[in-house]
């Protein structure tokens, strides 16, 4: 049996992420470093920045895969999405990745304007596209609503695009 993330990260990286292209990736501890372990597969060299809270995770993914000293899991840095975004002043990248972040319903129904806020702020320093992972799980106080999401997304933005992969999981994806 396989995992989710083993289907959707490579999808992640169809979207157009390439061959000495820079990447931020916020959520990097996402399935326990698998956006790191495909990304690696590809044999891409990429500026990697990985961005997470989860100082456990950080610590597991460094293990597994860090001996590596190539290994972009020593890029990860120990960051609040929002602290990292913050003191991001002068480091632009080709793409911003965000898996795993929307996934816990933390604002209720302003969880909407948290994933719009965030697409356009990483919008600013990204200069090819944002894309970013949700699944969508249902419950008694909210289920997001993807016609929603995209109605908003398409009527913001040129160029969007959206993958349903399997099990709720969906990839949209922003670029300019």
């Amino acid at each position: 049996m396989f995992k989710d993330s083993e289907i959707i990260v490579p999808e992640i990286i169809y979207n157009g992420i390439s061959d000495e292209q820079s990447v931020l990736h916020l959520g990097a501890g996402y399935s326990d470093g698998d956006f790191i372990r495909v990304l690696e597969s590809f044999e891409f060299t990429v500026k990697y920045t990985g961005v997470d809270s989860n100082k456990e995770k950080i610590k597991k993914i460094k293990k597994e895969l860090g001996s590596n000293k190539k290994s972009y899991a020593n890029s990860i840095i120990h960051s609040s999405m929002q602290e990292f975004i913050d003191s991001n002043e002068s480091n632009f990248y080709e793409w911003t990745v965000i898996t795993g972040v929307f996934d816990e319903i933390i604002y209720g129904e302003q969880q909407y304007e948290f994933i719009f806020n965030t697409v356009e702020i990483c919008k600013q320093f990204s200069t090819t596209g944002v894309t970013f992972t949700l699944k969508e799980k249902p419950s008694e106080e909210f289920t997001y609503s993807i016609i929603y999401i995209l109605a908003r997304l398409f009527s913001t933005y040129n160029n969007v695009t959206v993958k349903k992969i399997l099990n709720g999981n969906y990839i949209f994806s922003v670029t300019y």
